[in-house]
């Protein structure tokens, strides 16, 4: 049985969506013996008898010397990178932090200590090229059995509804107009949101707002039991949101509401349109139509709705991607 450490900065979301689920699914398969542990609490000695080093989303330059700890101790490093860390816009706080010099040195560091530097997005080679050529590529998983005996709202209207966090308030630039025409011409529709609610849509018309939910088998229970029928997901057309994973369709589709999204990747190169979502031109007209089109055609909407969850099932359930981590681990290992 193979035994992993793995070592991060925080737990957060995304730790669990990497690391923990795929991880404790191996684990209850006796494939693996796994342990968690914060760079802070790291202990030489916790690498004893370890196969396989794994750092998520690791980036304080204090962390070399734990590299150069396990490069010693001749075990072999993943690195898993799921954003482009050098392209995050500067007017946000992360932003700003990612370009301290010391983090950027840190971050090289790790893509040039690493034996293989796993990522979340085909477009992260790219950037990951200059440093490392033993990139893999793997997409994330959603744990289907967290929806597992959740009973979904019965509702009586049409509902569209956005989640993210404060962080996407910019992507919502060309959207904000075809929502304010929607409501105008739907005024049926219920409008809900959760994370995020940019100030340009909160006086527009009725809707719900619900702060992001930061656990995230609670938020995707959330999510099923608001019983959306369609769910938006504009991003900008910029370098870093390029590089980001399908995770609105993930979600979506898990859940079973039909989603509109950007027409660029990752959701150009993983949405079937008018099969698993549809794509729109990152233009007011394009959204307008988009959202106009699934209110008016139930057909169609009650359609991606099911083929999305079975496109999740096929391609990003926890077995399917778990299994992808093990034949990992068996590759970096030779």
């Amino acid at each position: 049985m193979l035994k992993i450490l793995c070592i991060v900065q925080e737990a957060v979301p995304a730790t669990e969506i990497s690391i923990i689920r795929p991880f404790s699914f191996l684990k209850n398969q006796q494939k693996i013996s796994w342990h968690l542990v914060r760079e802070a609490d790291f202990q030489p000695d916790l690498l004893n008898q370890v196969d396989i080093v794994v750092f998520h989303r690791n980036c304080h330059h204090s962390n070399r010397a734990r590299i150069d700890l396990v490069k010693a101790a001749k075990i072999p490093i993943i690195y898993e990178m799921d954003d482009n860390y050098f392209e995050l816009p500067e007017d946000l706080p992360i932003g700003r932090y990612m370009r301290n010099p010391y983090i950027v040195q840190t971050i090289e560091y790790f893509l040039r200590s690493a034996n293989i530097v796993k990522i979340g997005s085909p477009e992260l080679s790219r950037v990951i090229s200059k440093y490392n050529h033993n990139i893999v590529y793997h997409p994330y998983a959603v744990d289907l059995s967290i929806l597992d005996n959740i009973e979904t709202r019965k509702n009586s209207y049409l509902t569209i509804g956005y989640a993210g966090t404060y962080y996407h308030i910019p992507d919502f630039e060309f959207v904000t107009e075809p929502i304010r025409r929607i409501a105008e011409e739907f005024p049926q529709v219920h409008w809900e949101f959760i994370g995020c609610l940019p100030d340009d849509i909160k006086d527009l018309f009725e809707h719900s707002f619900t702060p992001f939910i930061t656990n995230y088998a609670a938020f995707l229970q959330h999510l099923s039991w608001r019983n959306w029928q369609i769910g938006l997901c504009p991003i900008l057309d910029l370098p870093h949101n390029r590089c980001k994973t399908d995770n609105k369709l993930r979600e979506y589709g898990a859940c079973r509401i039909t989603g509109i999204y950007s027409n660029i990747p990752p959701y150009s190169t993983n949405v079937q349109h008018a099969e698993t979502g549809l794509l729109a031109e990152n233009n007011e007209q394009s959204w307008f139509n988009a959202i106009k089109t699934l209110i008016c055609n139930d057909s169609l909407r009650n359609k991606i709705a099911n083929q999305a969850r079975k496109w999740v099932e096929e391609q990003r359930s926890l077995p399917i991607i778990a299994e992808l981590w093990m034949e990992l681990f068996k590759h970096v290992l030779q």
